[in-house]
């Protein structure tokens, strides 16, 4: 402000400042506290160089927070001027609702003054099929002026247009600011009942569902609960309504009418409803609850199962204060009825949590889609342009206006409600310069259509420092993964920098400083930007932060790198992890800077640049749950159609102080095709739910019992030779409706059956195969008691159902010799099943698995043997077993029956009997009478590959069942190129003369690989019944983007590390002086040591050896530390045959005394500047 009324001195400064509720206070100190609504100034007039506000010029008192009392007597009178309260505010206006009256609309508001006086109010009103925008119902509506007192008001319409829908809202202006404007409603009047209530039934809209929360269970019309089956075709039906007419009330209850009937039923049109909207016998009345008034529209969404065997009629009703009304009767199906389903878009969202950036030549464009509202995605990307920011012109032109651009991008489909992002500078044909401005949109579309977020402005801010470095944290569930790495599976952080064009080109290195703090500690009580960036610095120089380094030799450009952790930062769930990117950069020395040269024979010091401090949690998944894993495990066929499936989930630990949310659902989603559940699954793929989610929820937030789960589906489809399904776990976090898909563990390659994302289980068609089962006799010695026998049961071969014994209800039936009947095996088996004692004693007895018990055996936990002892109590059995006679023969068979089983050998349909087992008591010597096995060819799994190296490919395959006979004669693998195979088949790439075999296990190296070419593999494996093969063909492709040349230095365990602590004597805390240096079998390199981060000047020496095994190690010997803080320095290792490929080790050393972290903070800060070193 030009004058001087706010009396602002030199010697006078601002002691106190707050802004509460939009008012800004201060204070000096010595003249009485002011206070400035802000709004209210900021849209006063300066123009004259004088505040004019409250239509006159501004003084002091219109800021002064104590009011003066008035020096003489106040003279009223009337006048055509009125004066406006300082203290007063905008109108608040609401658009009530309408009153139809015959052909006119009584349309009703309401209105708070904000303490001055109305200059106008009314309404304005338009006819128009779609709902307006608020600026064309203002520009092309009618006006309706209404009276300026009292705070509702009112007008009505002149005559109107009969069966038309029209839209209107409130409005209001005071002597403060611009007119206000209530929400836009809308009224429909209907020619049939112009004064009265009306509704009509509109239409329908089929949709899939595959869930059991979707399946309604209203009435016996149309099934129930137990009718659910989610193989099954389960179909929602949409009900649309609208009502035409409020009657001149508030609307009530708006809902449908419906029953179902079987689609072979010859009926009439039933009536559903009474005139008092009171339903008919055996019809469902349901209640909608997304009436909207502005449109009159509602609906219902109601699941049936197998929809396509019913009629279902359906009819909309609606209730005011004082009247009932019902629409028409409509039928479902109905090919004549028009179709007019509301079809949900996606919801995005423009510069999600402000991430977009503006750089000088270029934008980093970001949007986010928040809800695909449940259909599935197509596309995704930007609009933008540098002339204008007119949502409209944007979406309308810029397929016709060139400087217009939409770019489409790439979701993850794993996640594709993550932040998506696109550089402008990836458009060769789009320049842009730091003046010129640039505007943007999201966009998404899905099956529906495309929706669009809002324009954000993405100017360029010329920074403090040109030499920015941005740090790039992936959001959500892509900032953090696991892996395997040397082949142990661990969490890494993904790590990205984006060096500016505008740093200069002698970037001497460059990488990230990292920091963990517990999830929800901040690093400093402040929340500022540099105070988070000081209290990195000051970390690093400590020591305590984890420095990765990035060895790409490139000065500019976008770097990535997978951080696993190292001795000083661990990634593990339950912590916040801070980064920040640094570069150090040469700058030439300035006359007016106190900086030496750092670098011989130049002008030059060397400088540490650094980007934004950022943050990211590493607690929860996606979209909640707070689990350490989800995972699918091994299923386990039932019969020809039908198959348990099972997962596992790992809760956090409880000491992490973070509690799960738990699960809304869990389960399973299946296909007989294995690609249907790679990547984003689709709705349309068939799921199955769980039905113990209670007991994983208690496991989840309260620990107790453990996270597997299971489910057994029935209704898969069957073939000839057995059906392979492919299943994969989800789950839906409750308060979310995402489906979560367990995924695989090694990241790096693409999902293959048989890792913790998919499995398979291979439905057996002919369940005639008979298990194999065996029965050991062990002598259990005993000072006290006679000698009684411990008994062992086995599954020794599947018979290709994939059961556990204790899935195939066991029998143990044993009989003294002397009371066996029959002269043969057989015959001897039936008399000791038929004739043994129901209530077990010393002379036989019947002894059956107790399916209650909760374990099956004594020791271990192998679900394929059973053991128990004579004469000891035990809960595995239905009945306890007794103590025997002693210097008696006994003979024990055991029995087990195969679900499905339609095979007989004389013992009942399904029923196996394993050999007879003789056994003395009170001897020590076995006796076993046994049968011959069936063998059969083996089943193996499909292979999983992996590349190596350049030319070398690692193949892995697991035997599922082999066949009753495991002394395999050979196995291995068949491959061959793609290009030199014309079969599509497991037994035609066998039969091809040009097929490679390598033999010894199923876990091989392929080699004498060709870089770039497609190939084809299967797995073998060879026994006494035949040779069994992989059901499918794997393929493969040789890569040629791995590197040639690598360096890692690693510690005893074969585990690369990035810190290496010693004592201040100079001895390693682990107790080892050795690191190895993994360089490969031929590879060479040479390695240094930098100065100590304190200027010390004795710096640690290595001696190169090679150990026993080949393995190349570096013996590290640190000097003591006499110095009262602590240390550090890094060891740096270089490949000789290609510099740029290289490894650090950062060595930490103790102080030499024990003094007090406080004590040298203290010191730090009195003594040392860190500002600029590291």
């Amino acid at each position: 402000m030009a004058s001087k009324k706010l009396n602002f001195s030199a010697n006078r400064l601002i002691t106190g400042i707050n802004i509460i509720d939009g008012m800004l206070f201060f204070t000096d100190g010595e003249n009485e506290p002011k206070k400035i609504n802000i709004e209210q100034f900021k849209n006063a007039n300066h123009s004259s160089g004088s505040t004019v506000i409250y239509n006159r010029e501004f003084l002091e008192r219109d800021i002064t927070v104590i009011k003066e009392h008035p020096v003489e007597a106040i003279n009223t009178n009337l006048s055509e001027i009125r004066n406006v309260d300082i203290n007063s505010e905008s109108p608040f206006i609401k658009t009530i609702g309408s009153i139809i009256i015959d052909d006119k609309a009584k349309l009703l508001g309401e209105a708070v003054n904000g303490g001055t006086f109305f200059k106008k109010r009314g309404f304005y009103y338009l006819q128009s099929d779609t709902k307006p925008s608020v600026a064309e119902l203002f520009s092309s509506g009618n006006n309706l002026n209404a009276l300026n007192n009292g705070a509702s008001f009112s007008a009505i319409t002149p005559s109107l247009t009969i069966d038309k829908q029209y839209w209107f809202a409130a409005y209001g202006q005071t002597d403060i600011g611009v007119r206000e404007e209530g929400e836009i409603k809308g009224f429909y009047l209907n020619a049939s009942s112009i004064s009265g209530l009306s509704v009509s039934t509109q239409n329908y809209e089929l949709l899939k569902v595959s869930t059991i929360d979707d399946f309604d269970i209203g009435g016996n019309n149309f099934g129930d609960l137990q009718d659910f089956d989610p193989s099954s075709d389960n179909e929602r039906l949409k009900f649309v309504g609208k009502v035409q007419n409020n009657g001149g009330g508030d609307i009530s209850e708006v809902g449908f009418f419906y029953r179902a009937y079987n689609v072979l039923s010859n009926i009439a049109t039933p009536t559903l409803s009474d005139s008092n909207n009171n339903e008919q016998s055996n019809v469902i009345k349901k209640r909608a609850n997304n009436y909207d008034p502005s449109t009159g529209e509602f609906s219902i969404e109601i699941t049936f199962n197998t929809i396509f065997s019913k009629i279902v009629y359906f009819q909309a009703y609606a209730e005011n204060s004082s009247e009932a009304a019902q629409g028409g009767v409509l039928k479902y199906p109905d090919e004549n009825l028009s179709l007019n389903p509301i079809l949900p878009k996606p919801t995005v969202k423009t510069n999600p949590s402000a991430t977009a950036q503006r750089e000088p030549t270029r934008g980093i464009l970001t949007g986010k889609i928040e809800s695909n509202n449940g259909e599935k995605y197509i596309s995704a990307g930007f609009i933008f342009s540098k002339n204008t920011a007119d949502k409209d012109e944007l979406i309308t032109n810029h397929s016709t206006d060139n400087r217009i651009y939409k770019q489409e991008v790439s979701l993850n489909p794993a996640s594709p409600n993550d932040i998506f992002e696109f550089k402008t500078s990836s458009i060769g044909a789009f320049s842009l310069t730091k003046s010129e401005p640039l505007f943007y949109l999201a966009y998404a579309e899905n099956e529906n259509g495309t929706n669009y977020g809002g324009v954000e402005p993405l100017p360029f801010s010329e920074p403090k420092d040109k030499s920015v470095i941005v740090t790039i944290l992936q959001p959500g569930s892509e900032a953090f993964g696991k892996a395997l790495k040397n082949s142990v599976l661990k969490n890494f952080i993904n790590l990205k920098l984006d060096l500016n064009p505008d740093v200069p080109s002698d970037v001497t290195s460059k990488g990230w400083i990292v920091f963990r703090t517990v999830a929800g500690t901040p690093l400093t009580n402040s929340n500022g930007e540099k105070e988070r960036l000081d209290a990195i610095k000051d970390l690093n120089f400590k020591g305590k932060t984890s420095f990765i380094k990035e060895n790409d030799s490139a000065n500019v450009g976008e770097f990535n790198e997978q951080f696993f952790g190292d001795g000083t930062t661990k990634i593990e769930r339950g912590f916040d992890y801070h980064v920040v990117a640094v570069a150090d950069i040469k700058v030439e020395v300035d006359d007016s800077e106190e900086e030496e040269a750092e670098f011989a024979g130049s002008n030059f010091y060397q400088r540490r640049i650094y980007g934004k401090v950022l943050t990211r949690r590493f607690a929860q998944t996606d979209v909640g749950g707070n689990i350490e894993y989800f995972k699918t495990l091994a299923g386990t066929a039932i019969s020809s159609s039908s198959a348990t499936f099972r997962g596992e989930v790992e809760r956090l630990n409880s000491s992490l102080g973070i509690t799960s949310v738990g699960f809304s659902e869990v389960g399973f989603a299946w296909s007989d095709n294995f690609t249907d559940l790679q990547g984003a699954v689709s709705s349309s793929v068939n799921h199955v739910q769980i039905t113990t989610l209670s007991t994983l929820n208690t496991y989840l937030t309260a620990g107790t019992g453990n996270g597997e789960f299971k489910v057994d589906a029935t209704g898969l489809p069957s073939s000839a030779g057995g059906t392979r399904i492919y299943f994969r776990a989800y789950y839906i976090s409750s308060g979310s409706s995402d489906k979560i898909y367990a995924q695989e563990d090694d990241s790096n390659s693409a999902m293959t059956s048989g890792e913790d994302g998919i499995s398979d289980v291979l439905l057996n068609n002919t369940p005639s195969l008979i298990k194999q089962t065996t029965l050991k006799v062990v002598p259990r010695v005993s000072s006290a008691a006679p000698i009684n026998p411990q008994i062992i049961g086995e599954l020794v071969n599947g018979g290709g159902l994939n059961n556990t014994l204790i899935q195939l209800s066991p029998v143990f039936y044993y009989m003294k010799e002397s009371l066996i009947v029959g002269s043969t095996e057989s015959a001897k088996k039936l008399y000791i099943i038929g004739q043994s004692n129901t209530s077990p004693n010393a002379d036989s007895g019947v002894l059956s698995y107790n399916t209650g018990s909760g374990y099956n055996f004594l020791n271990g936990d192998d679900l394929n043997k059973i053991d128990f002892k004579f004469g000891i109590p035990t809960s595995i059995l239905s009945s306890n077993p007794p103590a025997l006679d002693p210097g008696i023969a006994y003979i024990i068979i055991m029995t087990t029956t195969s679900p499905g089983g339609t095979f007989d050998n004389g013992f009942g349909a399904g029923v196996t009997v394993s050999q007879l087992n003789k056994f003395t008591t009170g001897q020590l010597a076995i006796s076993t009478v046994t049968s011959t096995p069936i063998v059969r060819v083996p089943k193996i799994g499909l292979v999983t590959t992996k590349q190596k190296t350049v030319n070398q490919v690692s193949a892995f395959a697991t035997i599922q069942d082999n066949g009753g006979d495991g002394s395999f004669s050979q196995k291995g693998f068949y491959y061959i190129k793609s290009s030199e195979f014309t079969g599509s088949t497991p037994s035609q790439l066998v039969a091809d003369s040009d097929k490679i075999t390598t033999t010894g296990s199923l876990n091989r190296i392929l080699t004498n690989l060709t870089i770039g070419a497609e190939y084809k593999v299967i797995a073998f494996a060879i026994n006494s019944a035949g040779t069994g093969l992989s059901p499918k063909i794997t393929t493969f492709t040789v890569k040629d983007n791995l590197d040639r040349y690598y360096i890692n230095i690693k510690d005893r365990y074969n585990t690369e590390i990035g810190s290496k602590e010693y004592s201040s004597s100079g001895a390693p805390i682990d107790k080892f002086t050795f690191v190895y240096v993994d360089i490969g079998p031929t590879g060479d390199y040479t390695f240094s040591f930098s100065d100590w981060n304190t200027g010390s000047f004795q710096q640690p020496t290595a001696t190169k050896h090679t150990n026993a095994n080949g393995y190349s190690t570096l013996q590290i010997v640190v000097p003591s530390n006499k110095e009262y803080r602590d240390r550090t320095c890094t060891l740096t290792v270089v490949h000789r045959s290609n510099r740029a490929k290289k490894d650090t080790l950062r060595i930490k050393q103790s102080a030499a005394s024990a003094i007090s972290y406080q004590q040298w903070d203290d010191y730090f800060d009195n003594e040392f500047e860190a500002e600029d070193r590291y």
